[in-house]
C-alpha cells in the first residue's frame, strides 16, 4: 500500500485566517450589552418597574441599565420582580416637589446594583431620597450624595 502526499491542501485550501478573525471579533462585539440612560417618566398606569410607560426606554434587566430618577409624578415607584441595574441616580433638577422619590418593593423584591462605573448610587438633588426595598451589591462601588442625604 503506498501513499500519496496531497499538495491540494497547501495550494487550494489555503484558509483565509483575516477573515476567520473579523466574523470572531463581530460575533464576540454583538453579544455584549451597552449601557443606556432609562428615565423615570411616571407615565404608567402603575407605579411599578415593570410598566414600560414608567420609564423614557423600556428597562433591559442585564446589568447595564442606568436609572434616572427626576419626574415630578409617581415619587413612590415600586422595583416589583427582580432587577439586574448598573446604577441609580436621583436628577440635580429635582421633581418640582418638596419630597423626594421613595423606592419601595415586597420582600421577594431584590435589586441587583452592579455598578460596573464603580458608582451606584448618586443623589444630585437636594431632597432626601428612600430605597425601601433589598439591594444586592454586585461589584464594589461607591454610594455618592453630592446634595441631599
Amino acid at each position: 500500500m503506498s501513499l500519496k502526499r496531497s499538495t491540494q491542501s497547501a495550494i487550494g485550501f489555503r484558509p483565509n485566517y483575516l477573515s476567520i478573525i473579523a466574523a470572531v471579533a463581530a460575533a464576540l462585539c454583538s453579544s455584549v450589552a451597552e449601557a443606556a440612560d432609562h428615565t423615570w417618566t411616571g407615565a404608567g398606569t402603575s407605579r411599578n418597574w415593570s410598566t414600560p410607560a414608567n420609564w423614557s426606554l423600556a428597562l433591559d434587566n442585564d446589568g447595564t441599565d442606568d436609572l434616572i430618577f427626576g419626574a415630578a409624578t409617581k415619587l413612590n415607584p415600586r422595583a416589583n420582580n427582580g432587577w439586574d441595574i448598573n446604577s441609580i441616580t436621583f436628577s440635580a433638577l429635582g421633581n418640582g416637589n418638596l419630597t423626594g422619590f421613595t423606592i419601595s418593593g415586597l420582600t421577594t423584591d431584590e435589586i441587583l446594583l452592579e455598578a460596573g462605573s464603580g458608582i451606584g448610587l448618586v443623589n444630585n438633588s437636594t431632597l432626601l431620597q428612600t430605597i425601601n426595598t433589598k439591594i444586592t451589591l454586585g461589584a464594589s462601588q461607591t454610594f455618592n450624595a453630592a446634595f441631599g442625604s
